[in-house]
């Protein structure tokens, strides 16, 4: 028989993904690791908080939107395709690490 646990609590963080970069079987596998976890620890009778981050972001839009601006103002207003986004995505990220005032 299984001895329950005193009285805890456990947050248990899901996939938590960039939300800036496209998703991938990774976030899957552990969201369903983490919902596992969740299962085993609900069952011996620790209080479980399911949490799924989605983490900071603001910088990785306004990097985004900042680059389309100074760079690329013809994008701006017409939608980019995922993979054009994920390009620009990583041209803003180039600039932002090199450039003080763009980081501003």
């Amino acid at each position: 028989m299984v001895e329950p646990f005193k009285k805890e609590k456990v947050v248990i963080d899901y996939s938590s993904p960039n939300i800036a970069k496209e998703m991938h079987v990774g976030h899957l596998r552990s969201t369903i690791l983490g919902d596992c976890i969740s299962r085993i620890l609900d069952y011996v009778g620790v209080e479980v908080i399911r949490v799924n981050h989605m983490g900071d972001w603001g910088t990785q839009f306004g990097m985004l939107i900042g680059y389309l601006k100074k760079f690329k103002p013809e994008l701006v207003g017409n939608i980019p395709s995922v993979a054009e986004l994920m390009q620009l995505y990583k041209d803003s990220k180039k600039v932002f690490d090199s450039d003080p005032e763009f980081k501003k």
